[in-house]
């Protein structure tokens, strides 16, 4: 009794303990997936090791973690625009503390911060100016007051010019007491729009608080709107809304691939094989293996990136093809005459080879990509590789028993054979050379297409497909250009690349400040580094000791004789010009928390803290002009230790990593599938067959790409160490039943073979199709290279493999050699 016979047997004996044992495992292994978190920023996707990313944790780390939120009034009626913001201001502040930690209506806060200590914060050119004015006029009071006084100051000003000055100090203190009085709200240049900034008690990541917070805020337009009419549109954006809708995307898009392909593979396989209740048992098998693999992603890794989280389809598409190539071999035995368990034992050993060389090379293909230091591609490696495995030894394990219950239930019935192979058989010529000079000739020009598309640097250059763009994204960013239109320069900064600064301690801030702003000295309009930068020295005054001097000798001044003789207005003037008695210096610890709470850290440190923003001419999501600024930003001389996060430096970083790791995975994936291949197959023209065909998949993908011009993003390069898998997996297949029946003829192989492999790529295209449907463009893209990838791959093993195997074996013939000799 052969091996594959007894093995049958084994698992006929022991079927029902299997299949519960299938079920026990499905049940937990769905509970385990269903725990999975996503995370879908593009910090997930690189290694801690990474500068940008060792940075961020660092920052965060000290930072408080608060999201922002900008809700928006628009009216063409500014009084009505008024009172809609009023209103939505008395709504938001009643909401739980829990979830908001601020409202900021106005710029009051700070206007009345800076008026209670306008004597500290008056520039110490402006004090000088102020004293000399007031000698000035004490002078000429006195000369009024007696011809006979002789000043014995140098460089008196004149009359005209101390009344001047005199006037513009009054006209700069009525305006700042007026403007701390009446502060300003956040009013769009035509007045249509008027902002509220809401600062919330928790970040962007925590989804569930921003779902319970925007659901507060829409119940607040709706009282708003049923107070004032239809006559005011509200909206909302910022951070905490695009966060929550990426996430949103990403798992309705993830439901939905998972959906659509085992929807779709099951339909095609009915209509393939014709048999409910066998694809019912092939289908329990990939469960098991599919939930098994993301039961392992959360034991192991504990969440899905913004590229893991597609795998669902992926692996469903991929990992079904073991099962339908024993479920092939299993149904042409039943055709031959064989029954039951003799079919089973027969098929078994039939399919083993081929199936474990395809899923070795297709497993080696995944796990190419955890040698990488790039997480996003680490972790879809390590996911992929273990679906790879559970679903192959599933399919060898479950699904025979499965069938194996069924034979024994007298519910299986063997069928006509699918027309799909012999109609590909027909397709193909009689003189098979032609196909074998023909894909020979393809593979060169698809050489040539390759070269030149990887010369020509295809790298994508807007990333800002690769966000998840569902309907809430795309209201919030109509909000955001809205504002970005309608606002000044300040919102435009406050709504662009503003990142954070870490000083490595309070004394290095202003040295990192004085840097990052001499560094635009001098440079032309348009070519400007930095927007803006603030720390919180700038609430805090400077050249105090200087300034308190002057201040002194003021209130000094002020009590000299003479000026009772000054005007009254300009005695008043002098009574609102005089500074107290006392005047305390203002350090960290005096600024209003409303004031500096974000340069303020978790443990209470304030002031090692810096914002900044990007000049305006580097584009949100364009990668070069992220690349160019992380370059410059980081050639900038500053202290040690200092920390920068901001997703510049991500980018910057990701295509660093996509540049060192894609090559990396390539040549690994490229060998492990050489090494697969031969451990399973042997060394011979069926390993090499197998890898030429390998080899023309790839370049025919790579050509493919190129003539629809598909531009590459950092996901897409997954898709090359992964088309060697499926080159391999199709091509090994053809080629193994060929090594088995080669003798009955090619055309023969492609009939018997040619179907099921076809339909192994049909589903793997369905898992890639669906990938179609995302909101990600990124994802999109890499779901679209995959399957150009599957097309080139499955045309090369169906056509080329049995020509090119024919073409050597009528060459060793000629040679004297058997043209049927078996390797391995």
């Amino acid at each position: 009794m052969s091996r594959g016979q007894r093995y049958a047997d084994w698992i006929d004996r022991n079927r029902v303990a299997i299949l519960v044992a299938a079920v026990v495992v499905a049940g937990i292994g769905g509970w385990l997936s269903s725990k999975l978190a996503i995370r879908p920023d593009f910090s997930h996707l690189l290694p801690p090791s990474q500068q940008s990313v060792r940075h961020l944790r660092a920052l965060e780390k000290r930072a408080q973690a608060f999201g922002t939120a900008f809700v928006v009034a628009e009216s063409s009626d500014p009084a009505l625009r008024e009172r809609a913001a009023r209103a939505l201001e008395a709504e938001l502040e009643d909401l739980d503390p829990s979830l908001i930690s601020a409202v900021v209506f106005d710029d009051g806060p700070a206007r009345q911060y800076f008026w209670e200590n306008r004597f500290l914060f008056v520039p110490l050119a402006d004090l000088t100016d102020a004293r000399d004015a007031l000698k000035s006029k004490i002078r000429e009071a006195k000369l009024a007051a007696n011809p006979f006084y002789i000043s014995l100051e140098d460089d008196e000003p004149g009359d005209g010019d101390v009344d001047d000055r005199v006037e513009d100090l009054r006209e700069r203190l009525d305006d700042a007491e007026a403007r701390a009085n009446a502060p300003d709200g956040f009013v769009s240049d035509d007045g249509t729009m008027q902002l509220l900034v809401v600062r919330t008690a928790f970040n962007s990541a925590d989804f569930s608080k921003t779902e319970r917070l925007l659901a507060a805020i829409e119940r607040a337009f709706g009282e708003v709107r049923a107070e004032l009419g239809d006559g005011v549109e509200l909206g909302v954006t910022g951070d905490l809304i695009k966060s929550l809708d990426e996430q949103r995307a990403v798992m309705r898009g993830m439901r939905l691939a998972a959906a659509i392909t085992i929807l779709v593979c099951a339909i095609a396989l009915l209509l393939y094989y014709r048999s409910g209740l066998p694809v019912l048992a092939s289908l329990l098998s990939l469960a098991v293996g599919v939930l098994a693999t993301f039961a392992f992603a959360k034991l192991a890794i504990g969440h899905l990136n913004l590229v893991t989280a597609f795998l669902a389809a992926i692996v469903v598409g991929n990992g079904i093809n073991p099962g339908l190539i024993l479920l092939s071999r299993y149904f042409e035995e039943l055709r031959a005459g064989h029954e039951g368990n003799g079919a089973l034992g027969r098929a078994i050993p039939g399919a083993l080879r081929g199936t474990l060389a395809a899923s070795l090379a297709a497993g080696t293909a995944y796990g190419s990509l955890v040698i990488t230091d790039f997480r996003g591609f680490r972790h879809f490696g390590v996911i992929g590789f273990v679906g790879m495995v559970l679903c192959w030894i599933a399919a060898f394990t479950i699904l025979p028993a499965g069938l194996a219950w069924l034979w024994r239930m007298g519910w299986i019935r063997p069928h006509k054979a699918p027309a799909v192979g012999n109609v590909l058989a027909r397709l193909l010529p009689r003189d098979m050379r032609i196909v074998a000079y023909a894909g020979v000739a393809l593979t060169l020009v698809s050489a040539v297409a390759t070269w030149r598309y990887v010369a020509g640097d295809p790298l994508q250059e807007d990333w800002s497909n690769l966000r998840p763009d569902g309907s809430g994204t795309r209201e919030a960013l109509q909000w955001s250009e809205k504002i970005k239109r309608g606002f000044t320069t300040k919102f435009q900064q406050g709504l662009s690349q503003r990142f954070v600064i870490g000083a490595p301690t309070r004394g290095a801030a202003p040295e990192i400040v004085k840097t990052l702003r001499a560094v635009d000295k001098g440079a032309a309009k348009g070519a400007e580094l930095m927007s803006t930068v603030t720390s919180l020295d700038d609430l805090v005054p400077a050249n105090q000791p200087a300034k308190l001097a002057l201040l002194a000798e003021i209130r000094a001044l002020l009590d000299d004789d003479a000026v009772q003789a000054f005007a009254d207005d300009d005695k008043q003037l002098m009574e609102r010009i005089r500074p107290p008695a006392e005047i305390a210096t203002l350090g960290d610890a005096d600024v209003p928390e409303k004031l500096a709470w974000m340069f303020t850290e978790k443990d209470g440190t304030r002031g090692r803290l810096i914002l900044a923003a990007s000049s305006l001419r580097f584009k949100t999501w364009n990668v070069r002009d992220r690349m160019e600024f992380a370059k410059r930003f980081r050639e900038l001389d500053l202290p040690e230790g200092t920390l920068v996060g901001g997703q510049s430096f991500l980018f910057a970083d990701m295509v660093h990593a996509m540049g060192v790791d894609g090559p990396k995975a390539t040549i690994v994936a490229l060998l492990g599938a050489i090494f697969a291949v031969v451990l399973v197959v042997g060394v011979g023209r069926y390993a090499a067959v197998t890898m030429a065909c390998a080899l023309a998949g790839i370049l025919g993908m790579i050509a493919l790409v190129s003539a629809v011009g598909l531009e590459v993003n950092v996901i897409d390069f997954i898709a090359l160490p992964i088309t060697i898998g499926l080159g391999v997996d199709y091509a090994v297949n053809i080629v193994e039943r060929d090594r088995q029946d080669g003798h009955r003829g090619a055309h023969w192989v492609v009939a018997t073979t040619g179907g099921a492999v076809l339909l192994c790529s049909f589903t793997t295209m369905v898992g890639y199709g669906s990938l179609l449907l995302s909101d990600s463009g990124g994802i999109r893209s890499f779901g679209l290279a995959a399957i150009l990838g599957e097309i080139a791959c499955v045309i090369s093993a169906i056509a080329l493999a049995p020509a090119l195997l024919r073409l050597i074996s009528r060459r060793a013939a000629r040679g004297g050699l058997d043209p049927v000799s078996r390797e391995g």
